[in-house]
């Protein structure tokens, strides 16, 4: 997802945006440490809302990813819900 670009996020789409900001996760990226492509993982993380009563509202969040190699090297990538439209907002290495 390029920086800033917009995904509309419809109601049918609410509980798919609810798996993307809370469940387990990986990603393959170049690390910059390892100097190769390498596996980035992220944790479960718990937002304090249940599924069910997850909203659209307006928020910011952020889902950080551990090379699988190098434990040190973190990617975050920083995200906003605007108006029901979600964009990448940052990517910090």
């Amino acid at each position: 997802m390029p920086l800033y670009a917009g995904v509309t996020i419809t109601d049918a789409l609410k509980s798919g945006l609810y798996v993307f900001i809370t469940s387990e996760a990986h990603i393959d990226c170049f690390c910059v440490d390892c100097q190769q492509p390498s596996v980035f993982l992220s944790p479960e993380v718990d937002i304090g809302v249940i599924p069910y009563s997850f909203d659209l509202k307006d928020r910011i969040f952020t889902r950080a990813f551990v090379c699988s190699w190098v434990h040190s090297r973190i990617a975050y990538f920083h995200f906003r819900l605007q108006r029901k439209i979600l964009s990448k907002i940052g990517l910090f290495w």
